[in-house]
């Protein structure tokens, strides 16, 4: 499960990662629409939860280390893809964390069980 959850919290940093690079980028300037899609999917990441916390030490050197493309006009197409990565991203990071509270919950049950039946 710890697994999935930090896959999932990769997954989430590529996207985050994307959306920075098209927002830098000097061409998103020259497309009003781009620019609109840009404005959209930076306030997503920015009103999620995880904002900011999803980043890990790992992962940044991995990415460091990782060839960086060349900067590329986005296309509208590559926008809603965008967007559409980030949202499922973003489903799966909270539904990892829901399952792994779920799992703790139930972990404390059990010790309270078991504590109750030892010390009895």
């Amino acid at each position: 499960m710890e697994s999935s959850f930090c896959d999932a919290r990769f997954e989430l940093e590529d996207a985050e990662e994307e959306v920075k690079r098209i927002a830098t980028s000097p061409t998103d300037q020259s497309d009003p629409k781009i620019s609109g899609y840009t404005k959209i999917i930076q306030e997503r990441v920015a009103s999620f939860a995880y904002a900011g916390r999803s980043s890990s030490l790992q992962f940044t050197q991995n990415r460091s280390n990782r060839e960086k493309a060349a900067p590329t006009a986005p296309t509208k197409q590559a926008m809603k893809a965008l967007h559409k990565r980030l949202i499922q991203a973003q489903l799966k990071v909270l539904s990892c964390d829901r399952r792994w509270r779920n799992l703790l919950v139930t972990v404390k049950r059990l010790e309270v069980l078991y504590t109750y039946h030892v010390v009895r």
